[in-house]
């Protein structure tokens, strides 16, 4: 078995999933600045030489594969730690803490974003040959804002932001599941690890045979590989933690430096493409998305075992901690504070460019700190999650029946294992 069967305490903050996370958020926050100049005939970063500008302003897609490679990882090991192995994993208790974590801050958002578009707000009102409101809600709470936005048209900039949370939304339902297939032994196994390479190799495939441009970009077939890769890194820095030979040794060190310089090697690609013609196509697949995860997964894994820090920056590390709702909450501070510089012809672009930074961390962390924050404790802390401190397993497996057909599902293999 790949996982460990001795349960732990959950994993405390990483610095180097931090770091990952902040430089993926940056990396986000300053494309869409990008889009938005690009849309008033205005290029940010002019100054900069061509190789630096592209991985400063076109590098927001490989953010947010490091983003599902990021979520796939720390999602397994904290599975590990928390229910001893994956194929201990509960239904409910797993979809329990998703919701603590992600619903409050998104359920938030939704109601100010639908207060906008009903208050006929100029950026904030959907378009109605695209939808109404209440089939865009839909479309979030359904986990299929990408497909929709493929099929429809874009929505409002603000609306756009969930079409990740749909890719992991998707995820999320099936990886319990998954799991609990690992209790038939060796043939529940096979069929995990089959499942996960087959995203793994699905992904590359699904970008390139695809002629839809939203749906190349946000399909879940092309952005589950990272969330997939993330997931088995995560088994293999688990099994690695517990050798001498790997936590004793430079190799962590070695992924470090190895991992970030795929992640800017990956960055430059554009540039690269243009200037020495290097090409990203290996058996007609666009690899660059690809590399970007290889790299994000490698240093994660040596940055869980290594023990040096050398390379985490405490501002980057900041964004991280506060990725989510900064991530959630960015496109306002855009389109609140980038059209009215435009339009006042202020070119003072590293000031303006800051001040949008500088605004989306002040929101992030308030709302983080006042809302999201409060409200997971509040929720993680319900009765149902106590069952481990004395509550009978009778009672676990109670909670799981509440979630209705996919709990059922996990004490059907249960009954056959």
């Amino acid at each position: 078995m790949a996982t460990s069967t001795t349960k732990r305490p959950a994993i405390s903050r990483l610095s180097g999933v931090d770091f990952i996370r902040g430089l993926a958020l940056l990396s986000v926050v300053l494309q869409h600045i990008n889009i938005f100049a690009r849309l008033e005939d205005t290029k940010v970063g002019a100054f900069l030489p061509e190789w630096l500008w592209y991985a400063t302003f076109n590098s927001g897609l490989h953010g947010v594969a490091a983003f599902f490679a990021v979520s796939g990882f720390m999602i397994t090991l904290t599975s590990i730690r928390r229910f001893g192995s994956l194929d201990r994993v509960s239904v409910g208790k797993f979809y329990w803490m998703r919701f603590a974590r992600i619903a409050p801050p998104l359920l938030l958002v939704l109601l100010v974003l639908s207060t906008l578009h009903v208050a006929n707000v100029d950026g904030f009102r959907i378009d109605p040959a695209v939808c109404g409101l209440p089939r865009a809600v839909l479309a979030v709470l359904a986990f299929h804002v990408n497909w929709f936005e493929s099929v429809h048209g874009w929505l409002p900039a603000c609306w756009t932001v969930f079409w990740t949370l749909s890719v992991e939304g998707i995820f999320y339902l099936i990886y319990p599941l998954a799991c609990a297939l690992l209790r038939w032994g060796r043939w529940g196994r096979l069929f995990f690890f089959s499942f996960m390479v087959f995203l793994i190799i699905a992904g590359p495939v699904a970008r390139a045979g695809i002629t839809n441009h939203i749906w190349q970009q946000q399909s879940y077939l092309a952005n589950l590989d990272g969330i997939a890769l993330g997931c088995l890194v995560g088994i293999a820095t688990n099994w690695s933690a517990n050798r001498p030979k790997f936590t004793e040794s430079r190799w962590p060190l070695i992924g470090q430096v190895t991992g970030m310089f795929v992640l800017l090697l990956a960055a430059l690609g554009p540039w690269l493409h243009m200037v020495v013609r290097f090409d990203w196509s290996i058996l007609g697949l666009r690899m660059d998305i690809t590399t970007s995860l290889l790299g994000t997964t490698l240093f994660l894994w040596g940055s869980y075992l290594g023990k040096r820090s050398w390379v985490i920056g405490q501002p980057i590390r900041w964004f991280g901690r506060h990725s989510y709702e900064v991530y959630l909450s960015h496109e306002f501070i855009i389109l609140a504070v980038l059209p009215s510089a435009l339009e006042k012809g202020l070119n003072l672009e590293v000031l303006w460019i800051g001040v949008i930074i500088g605004l989306a961390a002040l929101t992030g962390y308030a709302f983080a700190k006042l809302f999201s924050e409060p409200i997971n404790q509040r929720l993680r802390c319900h009765r149902y999650l106590q069952f481990e401190s004395g509550a009978s397993q009778k009672t676990a497996k109670r909670c799981d029946q509440w979630f209705g057909l996919l709990g059922w599902l996990q004490l059907a293999i249960e009954r056959k294992s």
